[in-house]
C-alpha cells in the first residue's frame, strides 16, 4: 500500500520562521482530517479546516503545565502549515553516492531516478551537483498535474550565470521547464526545442508591505513549491506566491517527469525533494487537551483565512474604473487587509495576479463608464466576495492549501485543462491489479435537481455624485457653530489628541478634505460659552486607510497648554448616493414546467447597467435551468496511482468517473467541487471523499 510523508508545522513564535525544530509537531500527530472546497448545495466555499489529535503524554499541549515544552507559547491564532508528499526522496545515504539506480526513500517499489543521475551526488544527506553546465535528473510522478517541492540552498550562479532549482515537466534534454533563483529574483524558464528563455520573473520583497523576504542570500535555505495544472505553473517560496504563468507551450502538456537540476552551482543543495504539496495554511482555532489518565491527548483545530473574512467589516469602494468581477474581488481583498504587492492585470488578459496571496480571473464586466459610479464595499469581506461570485453568474471564490486566494470566473472551466478529463476513476480494479489502477470504493449519486434555477433576476443601481463638495458629516449631528447645551463637546486634553471615526448612513463619498481650522472645526477652553478660542493651536488630520475609505478617522491634536472643547466639527467631501434599482430577468418555461418555478433574485452590489445584469442572468440561466448529476465517492490509498490522485488532484479538475454497477459510462465527465480527507495509522490508512458535479446536464 502506497503511503505518503507528511509534515505538520506550527509557528509557535509567530515570527515567520518555520525551520525551528520546536515548530515540527509531526511526531505527535496521531491522526488528522482535512477539508476544502465548495458546498455543492449552497454553491459557497467553506473555510479550509485541519483537525488533528495530538499525543499529549508529556503535557506538551497543556496550557497551564509549566514543565511542558511549549509552556508560554500555546497562544491562539498561531500559524499552521500542513504538507503531504509522494513520492519523496530525503537523500539519506552515503556521501558521493550518485542518483544512479536510486529510488525515492518513501517507496522502494517506485521507479528509479532517471536522466543525468551521475552528475548528482549525496553529501551529508543532501544532494549536490558534481559537474557544470545544464543537466537534470527526475522522477516520473505519473501525472503532468501535480505539486513538487524541495528545501533548496542557494549556492550562487551557475556556469551560464543562471542557477539550479526545480525541473518541471521534463520531456527531453531540449524541452523542459525549470525554476531557479538569484539573490534578488525568482525565475521560471523553459528549454523549448533547445532554446532557453525566461517565461516569468519575480523580484523578492516589494513595498507596502514586503512580501516574504527582500533577498535570497548565498547559503540560505528556503522551501520552493511549484504547481503544474494544465498550461499553468504557480511557484511559491516559503509559502508566498511569486510566479503564476498561465500560457505554457502545449509541448509540455503530457510530461510527467519532475526533478532537480538546471544550471547549478557547486554549492547548491537539494534536500527532501518530491511530490510535496502544501495541503493547508491557516491558524489555530482551538487547542484542547484531554488529561484523562492513560489517554493523554489534545484536539487541535486550525482554520484558513476565510474564517477571518467572515468577521472582517470592509470600509472601501470599488474605485473609479470600469469594473470587472475580478477587480471587485481584488478590491475586497485589499479592504480585508490581505497582504499584497504588485498587481499584474495583463496575464493573458484573463487574470489578475498579485504577488503574495492571489490568483484571480478577470471575469465579467459589471460596471461601465464608472468614473463616478463606484460602489461601496461595506459588509463583511466574505459576504462581499460571495456577492461577486453571484454577480459573475457562476463564479467561485476559495482559498487553496497554500493560503492563496483564488477566484474562478464563469468561463474558467471552459478552457484547457478543464475541457478534457485529467484522469479516469473506476469502481473496479483492472483484471490484473496494478499500482497504476485508480479506483474508488463507495459511490453516492444525486440527480442535482435541487440546484435548478429557472427564473433568475438581477437588480442593479447607479450611483450619482454631488456636483461639488458638501458637508457630509457633523460631530453628533450638531448644526454648524451651535453652542446649545446637550450637544457633543468632546474634551481634548492639553497637549493631547482625540480621534473620531466618521460613519455615513446610506451614502458614501470621494475626495475627503482635511478639516480646516475655523471653517470645519473650532476649539475653546470652555465647552459652551465664553472661554478662549484655541482653534489655531489644534491641527486636524484625516486617515482613510486604517479602517477604510468609507470610514475615515479624524484626529484633532491640541498643542495648547490648556484643555480644549470641540464646539463643532464637520467633514467635507463629494457625496455619492444610490439611485433606484432596475431588475433584469431571464427565465425558461420548459425548465419551470419540468421542475416547477425556481426563482432566485440577486440584489447586485457592483453592477450598474442593464446589459451587465441581463447578460449575467442569461449566463446563469444557461447553466442552472437543467440538473447536473452530483457524485460523492470514497478513494483509499490502495495504489500508487490512488495516492497520487489524493495528494495532487485539485478543485475544478475534470475527471471521468465510471461505474459498472449503476451504468456510469465514459460519456460523462465531472468537475471536482470539494474533498474531505482522513489520515490515520501514521499515514498507512488514508481515505479521501470527493464530491463532483457533472460537466453536462442530465437533459
Amino acid at each position: 500500500m502506497a503511503t505518503p510523508v507528511y509534515k505538520v508545522l506550527v509557528d509557535w513564535d509567530n515570527d515567520g520562521d518555520w525551520t525551528e525544530a520546536i515548530n515540527d509537531i509531526t511526531g505527535d500527530v496521531m491522526q488528522f482530517n482535512l477539508s476544502r472546497g465548495k458546498n455543492v448545495k449552497n454553491q459557497r466555499a467553506n473555510a479550509g479546516v485541519f483537525d488533528c489529535i495530538l499525543n499529549n503524554t508529556t503535557n506538551k499541549y497543556s496550557f497551564h503545565k509549566s514543565s511542558g515544552a511549549l509552556y508560554g507559547k500555546l497562544k491562539p491564532a498561531r500559524p499552521v502549515m500542513v504538507r503531504m508528499g509522494y513520492p519523496v526522496d530525503d537523500f539519506t545515504g552515503t556521501n558521493t553516492d550518485t542518483l544512479a539506480s536510486r529510488k525515492p526513500t518513501t517507496d522502494d517499489n517506485f521507479a528509479a531516478w532517471a536522466g543525468d543521475t551521475s552528475k548528482f551526488e549525496i553529501i551529508s544527506n543532501k544532494l549536490k551537483a558534481n559537474d557544470t553546465g545544464y543537466f537534470e535528473s527526475y522522477l516520473n510522478i505519473g501525472t503532468p498535474d501535480c505539486h513538487v517541492g524541495v528545501d533548496f540552498t542557494y549556492g550562487g550562479a551557475g556556469a551560464d550565470s543562471k542557477g539550479g532549482g526545480l525541473v518541471l515537466r521534463w520531456v527531453d534534454a531540449n524541452n523542459y521547464l525549470y525554476v531557479w533563483t538569484s539573490t534578488s529574483t525568482l525565475y521560471l524558464s523553459q528549454f523549448l526545442s533547445g532554446s532557453q528563455s525566461n517565461l516569468e520573473t519575480a523580484t523578492y520583497g516589494g513595498t507596502s508591505p514586503v512580501i516574504g523576504f527582500s533577498s535570497w542570500s548565498t547559503g540560505q535555505t528556503k522551501y520552493i513549491e511549484a504547481e503544474c495544472n494544465g498550461r499553468q505553473v504557480s511557484v511559491w517560496v516559503d509559502g508566498h506566491l511569486y510566479i503564476h504563468e498561465a500560457s505554457l507551450n502545449s509541448a509540455f502538456d503530457n510530461a510527467t517527469n519532475f526533478g532537480v537540476g538546471g544550471d547549478p552551482h557547486a554549492n547548491d543543495r537539494w534536500e527532501d525533494f518530491g511530490g510535496w504539496r502544501t495541503m493547508f495554511t491557516g491558524v489555530i482555532d482551538s487547542l484542547e487537551p484531554r488529561p484523562e489518565p492513560g489517554k493523554q491527548y489534545a484536539f487541535m483545530r486550525a482554520i484558513d483565512d476565510m474564517e477571518r473574512l467572515k468577521v472582517f467589516q470592509c470600509r472601501s469602494t470599488t474605485g473609479n474604473i470600469d469594473t470587472t468581477t475580478g477587480h471587485c474581488v481584488d478590491q475586497i481583498l485589499n479592504a480585508a487587509k490581505v497582504s499584497v504587492t504588485d498587481s499584474d492585470h495583463g496575464a493573458g488578459a484573463n487574470l489578475i495576479i498579485n504577488k503574495g496571496e492571489r490568483i484571480i480571473d478577470t471575469g465579467a464586466t459589471l460596471a461601465e463608464d464608472s468614473t463616478d459610479d463606484f460602489k461601496p464595499i461595506s459588509r463583511n469581506a466574505l459576504t462581499e466576495l460571495y456577492a461577486c461570485q453571484d454577480e459573475e453568474g457562476i463564479g467561485f471564490y476559495y482559498i487553496d492549501g497554500n493560503g492563496t486566494h483564488r477566484f474562478e470566473a464563469e468561463a474558467h472551466r471552459d478552457s484547457f485543462p478543464h475541457t478534457e478529463d485529467r484522469a479516469i476513476w473506476k469502481d473496479v480494479r483492472s483484471g490484473t491489479p496494478a499500482e497504476t489502477d485508480i479506483f474508488y470504493t463507495h459511490l453516492e449519486w444525486n440527480d442535482g435537481v435541487a440546484l435548478v434555477e429557472n427564473d433568475i433576476q438581477y437588480s442593479y443601481y447607479k450611483v450619482e455624485p454631488a456636483a461639488s463638495l458638501a458637508t457630509v458629516w457633523r460631530l453628533g449631528g450638531n448644526a454648524a457653530n451651535a453652542v446649545s447645551l446637550g450637544e457633543d463637546r468632546p474634551l481634548i486634553a492639553a497637549s493631547g489628541s482625540e480621534s473620531f471615526i466618521v460613519e455615513l448612513t446610506n451614502a458614501y463619498t470621494s475626495g475627503w478634505v482635511t478639516p480646516a481650522q475655523t471653517t470645519d472645526f473650532t476649539v475653546y477652553t470652555t465647552p459652551v460659552t465664553g472661554g478662549v478660542n484655541i482653534t489655531s493651536d489644534v491641527v486636524a488630520t484625516i486617515d482613510a486607510t486604517t479602517i477604510g475609505y468609507t470610514e475615515p478617522i479624524i484626529t484633532l491634536t491640541n498643542s495648547n497648554a490648556a484643555n480644549g472643547y470641540v464646539r463643532f466639527l464637520k467633514v467635507r467631501a463629494t457625496l455619492h448616493t444610490g439611485g433606484s434599482r432596475t431588475t433584469a430577468r431571464a427565465e425558461d418555461a420548459t425548465s419551470a414546467n419540468n421542475y416547477g418555478v425556481r426563482r432566485i433574485k440577486y440584489a447586485s452590489s457592483f453592477m450598474n447597467n442593464w446589459q451587465a445584469a441581463k447578460g449575467q442572468a442569461d449566463k446563469r440561466l444557461a447553466k442552472r435551468k437543467d440538473p447536473y448529476q452530483i457524485l460523492k465517492l470514497t478513494m483509499p490509498n490502495g495504489t500508487k496511482a490512488n495516492l497520487t490522485e489524493i495528494i495532487h488532484r485539485s478543485i475544478s479538475d475534470r475527471i471521468n468517473v465510471q461505474s459498472s454497477n449503476i451504468g456510469l459510462t465514459a460519456s460523462v465527465d465531472y468537475y471536482i467541487e470539494n474533498f474531505k480527507m482522513s489520515v490515520t495509522d501514521g499515514g498507512m490508512d488514508i481515505k479521501c471523499i470527493w464530491e463532483l458535479i457533472a460537466v453536462t446536464s442530465l437533459t
